[in-house]
């Protein structure tokens, strides 16, 4: 947040609450001016950067479908792009090969998203539906200024088949801690082995200060997900993946001991998902130089390269092993892989997920909304 050097806001979205937040929060990093803009072709060539934060209208469709992958199996996970856009640098980020992200975009008028969602919900009473903010952009990074999440949280507090979910690789949490709507709000952290996330996770924090924003998480009776994903075979990724697993481990030990559960079908550990590295061929040709490239990949129908499915299964197993002893018994598991194809799954879990008790009401289609 102390890069932001450069602040434009849409004329419609100029006195919402969100902006109006944003704006005192600013104030205090030492940023005072901003322009009021009619279109986002207004801002100077010289500003189009990830430096410069948009503070734009909802665009289309509020609420997506996660894009998945042609062959693979989906989760059924709906996205709002709240932030749009990221200065955290990770090396392997598939956005910066297809979308662009300069200035970073900030859709700041919630209310489409919760009619949206609502709609969504109300054609599926009897199913959980998950949406979350973070497909396009950190759900946390930019949240202390504007506090949108929040306001998702407040308005959608009413529906009991609904969770939300903020994926992030901050420990920008404590400003959500203590809202209303928190009961049914996971809080996602991506992880990666100390020495890959050192290497390739840009300014995201450390992940020792991941896990401890997580037992506040949980401390305040919310959820928390985790996230192998990007999975990469790099340096002693072997221990380095062991040791994520005990930390998960560790913590679920403790949420057994002194946490209760949130409630709305939710444990305090609400899941935990698996994905390799992936890329496209424009990602390849600006990720050159990193060492995880030179590792054996196929392209697959999508037309993102993938490790070979025995080193994709290698990883997973990895993971799948050390964290057997909470796949079953009390608060057993949900443990899944994202983005992967039927011949992956019978692989690594012995079967589908159509076949697998805690993961089947993750994955059984959604009805579309009117």
């Amino acid at each position: 947040m102390n890069n932001i050097s450069q602040l434009y806001i849409h004329r419609s979205v100029e006195k919402l609450p969100g902006t109006l937040r944003g704006l005192e929060k600013l104030r205090e990093l030492g940023i005072h001016e901003h322009r009021v803009v009619n279109d986002r072709s207004e801002i100077p060539g010289e500003h189009l950067r990830q430096s410069t934060l948009y503070l734009s209208p909802v665009r289309g469709e509020p609420l997506g479908h996660c894009p998945g992958s042609k062959g693979h199996i989906c989760c059924n996970y709906h996205t709002l792009d709240l932030y749009m856009g990221c200065s955290l640098g990770c090396s392997y980020c598939v956005m910066q090969s297809y979308l662009n992200f300069s200035p970073i975009t900030i859709q700041m008028d919630t209310s489409p998203m919760i009619d949206s969602i609502r709609r969504l919900a109300e054609t599926n009473p009897d199913r959980q539906i998950r949406v979350g903010t973070g497909e396009v952009g950190d759900s946390l990074l930019f949240d202390p200024l504007f506090q949108l999440n929040g306001e998702l949280m407040a308005a959608l507090a009413d529906i009991p088949n609904l969770v939300l979910e903020f994926k992030t690789k901050t420990d920008y949490v404590d400003h959500l801690l203590q809202l209303p709507g928190r009961k049914f709000t996971v809080i996602g952290f991506s992880l990666n082995t100390d020495e890959i996330s050192r290497a390739e996770d840009g300014y995201s924090v450390s992940i020792i200060r991941r896990f401890e924003a997580a037992k506040r998480v949980l401390d305040a009776g919310m959820s928390v997900a985790f996230h192998f994903d990007p999975m990469i075979r790099s340096g002693d990724w072997k221990p380095g993946y062991e040791k994520l697993c005990n930390s998960i481990l560790e913590l679920h030990q403790y949420a057994l001991e002194e946490c209760e559960d949130p409630g709305n079908g939710l444990w305090p550990i609400a899941w935990v998902s698996m994905g390799t590295v992936r890329f496209t061929s424009a990602l390849r040709d600006k990720i050159a130089d990193r060492p995880y490239l030179y590792d054996e990949y196929s392209r697959g129908r999508d037309g993102k390269f993938r490790y070979l499915q025995p080193l994709r299964a290698e990883l997973y197993r990895l993971i799948h092993g050390n964290l057997q002893p909470i796949l079953e018994g009390e608060r057993p598991l949900r443990l899944y892989m994202c983005m992967e194809s039927d011949a992956m799954w019978r692989q690594v879990f012995g079967n589908t997920p159509a076949h697998i008790p805690e993961l089947k009401p993750i994955f059984q289609p959604l009805r579309s909304a009117p």
